[in-house]
């Protein structure tokens, strides 16, 4: 929407890679990070943040947002359980007297609606936290929070723990390790 398709894209791979391991299986409900991703793009935008260094701390910080994003679907799915209970209420009667509206696409508008300003709220509320947030640590450092010195590579790779938990392999646990203690060691010489 902001036209911004670099930084936007640097910013999804992050949050894939982070948010891999944990995939939606079964009625496991993964993290919401296109949340994450609309605040970090809402706040590069706000603050005029373009490079790794001054947003790592941004989108670290949207990282919550992601797993509140979850737990409002979650209650939502738990709210809509009673129109769930109407549907199957509404089959049987029909069933058995062979008419009656279904009122299925009335429960589908309804709970999209109100899915859609449930998330809307909470984008608004992680918003203004977020920027609060950015901005007590700016008044009290007296400049935006940054990390120097780091590119998206360096924030892809410790995105990349996420896939690395999700291969479940005691190997790549060590080969993640020895890679970052040889880049660590790379970045002193």
């Amino acid at each position: 929407m902001t036209g911004e398709w670099g930084l936007s894209m640097h910013i999804a791979i992050f949050l894939e890679l982070f948010w891999l391991d944990l995939f939606p299986a079964g009625t496991y409900i993964p993290p919401n990070s296109i949340i994450s991703l609309l605040l970090s793009l809402s706040v590069a935008g706000h603050f005029g943040l373009e490079s790794a260094g001054q947003l790592a701390i941004p989108v670290l910080l949207a990282l919550p947002a992601a797993l509140a994003g979850a737990h409002v679907e979650y209650l939502h799915r738990r709210w809509r359980n009673q129109q769930y209970t109407d549907l199957l209420h509404w089959g049987r009667m029909a069933e058995h007297s062979g008419k009656g509206d279904s009122p299925l696409w009335r429960i589908m508008v309804r709970s999209l609606g109100e899915l859609f300003a449930l998330n809307l709220g909470l984008f608004c509320v992680c918003l203004l936290v977020l920027v609060g947030t950015i901005e007590l640590m700016s008044n009290y450092i007296g400049h935006l929070p940054a990390v120097p010195g780091i590119a998206w590579g360096h924030v892809w790779f410790v995105g990349a723990m996420g896939g690395m938990l999700a291969l479940r392999l005691r190997r790549a646990y060590v080969a993640f390790a020895l890679a970052l203690l040889a880049a660590s060691a790379a970045s002193f010489i």
